[in-house]
């Protein structure tokens, strides 16, 4: 970069002078894909072999390679690559003027997206760099387009993407990806993927995978909006909670923590048909070590109080001091519910009330684990049914 470009980086934030640095990187890129795609071009399309043409070429924007350029556009006016060459070669003030020409002649020429990309980048003209980079984004897979677009999403401008978000488009996904692969906040792109879901640009498989990538990142709140988007704008307090359908795996839905092949768990999880209930949760406890917590679901809730309460029942359940339902914030419990033992095949109610204090992060768990949880290495055998959950906020 020269010295009036670093001078006049020098007057943006932090962001914009990490964005003209990618510019830069544009119109490096821009150079070398110019010289390197039309010197393969120039070799392949004569029609004889020309040791002249095919030897090494003259230094980039050099007299040699300019008076070379000239040359072929005399014997063949319509060589729309040595246009191009040409006008990217060229270093006068007539450069802009020699690009838009050839652009007229090659108007999808990568080299010429590139340079005008760069060009209105540094002019900070993002309505105008967004469709060019859209096109090497999606039909080229430039890399450094797609980081560009990356930025540009960055510094909140995912608006002017939107409008590209078409069914069968490749450039969503690569900006997505490199934003994961580069740890850049997700945050920016949230609008971006909503939208991409609701047009049916992204399906609900992919969404819920960038939902849990969102969670391992302790991004809470962006997670959850995704969650909606694929469900409503507004869902309860507790998900699926008379189990009714499939669990939805990498959400807000219940999970099974520590699954593993039936044969060596000490529990099984699983959605049985129950006579007269429909769908129950039905753990099959096997004797061996059990790993914590059974299962869980992350409630995306506020501070206060609340009450939690449920139906159970267990067959020829043996275990020392039995199981519990126990509200978490981290790991810090807040509440839990009463001891849950033998019932003899029928069916109980369980209720409890909880706090959630407000140092609380953005979600808590309601896990099941054992009494105390210590018992979990001892094991235990039997059958446990969970039904008809329901929590509601109390004050």
């Amino acid at each position: 970069m020269n010295t009036h470009a670093i001078a006049s980086a020098n007057r943006f934030d932090t962001a914009s002078v990490g964005f003209l640095a990618c510019c830069a990187a544009a119109a490096v890129l821009a150079g070398w894909m110019s010289v390197s795609i039309n010197r393969e071009r120039t070799c392949t399309l004569q029609e004889g072999p020309s040791a002249q043409l095919c030897a090494p070429p003259p230094a980039v924007g050099s007299n040699s390679e300019i008076a070379q350029l000239r040359s072929r556009i005399a014997r063949d006016p319509g060589d729309a690559n040595a246009y191009v060459a040409f006008a990217l070669a060229d270093r006068s003030a007539r450069r802009d003027e020699l690009v838009d020409l050839a652009s007229t002649l090659a108007p999808r020429d990568p080299n010429l997206l590139a340079n005008r990309a760069d060009a209105a980048l540094k002019r900070q003209d993002w309505r105008g760099a967004v469709p060019l980079l859209i096109e090497l984004a999606d039909k080229r897979d430039v890399e450094i387009a797609v980081k560009a677009l990356a930025s540009l999403v960055g510094i909140g401008q995912w608006a002017l993407l939107e409008p590209y978000l078409t069914p069968g488009n490749r450039w969503l996904p690569r900006l997505l990806g490199t934003m994961r692969d580069s740890s850049q906040p997700f945050s920016g792109a949230l609008p971006l993927v909503v939208r991409a879901q609701e047009r049916g640009v992204l399906d609900p498989e992919t969404v819920r995978g960038y939902v849990r990538d969102l969670k391992a990142q302790g991004a809470w709140a962006d997670a959850y909006a995704l969650w909606l988007s694929l469900h409503g704008k507004t869902l309860p307090a507790l998900f699926n909670a008379s189990f009714d359908h499939a669990f939805e795996s990498d959400g807000f839905d219940w999970e099974v923590p520590n699954s593993g092949p039936a044969r060596r768990a000490g529990v099984v999880v699983e959605r049985r048909r129950a006579e007269e209930r429909g769908s129950v949760l039905e753990l099959q406890f096997t004797g061996r070590a059990i790993q914590l917590p059974i299962v869980r679901q992350y409630l995306f809730i506020g501070p206060g109080r609340y009450r939690m309460h449920g139906d159970h029942r267990t067959h020829q359940f043996r275990m020392e001091e039995g199981l519990r339902w126990t509200v978490r914030c981290d790991k810090t419990v807040v509440g839990a519910s009463p001891a849950i033992g033998e019932t003899g095949g029928l069916w109980r109610q369980f209720e409890f009330e909880f706090t959630v204090p407000a140092q609380c992060p953005l979600v808590a768990s309601l896990q099941l684990e054992t009494t105390p949880t210590t018992d979990a290495v001892l094991g235990a055998r039997g059958r446990v049914s969970f039904d008809a959950f329901e929590l509601e906020r109390l004050d």
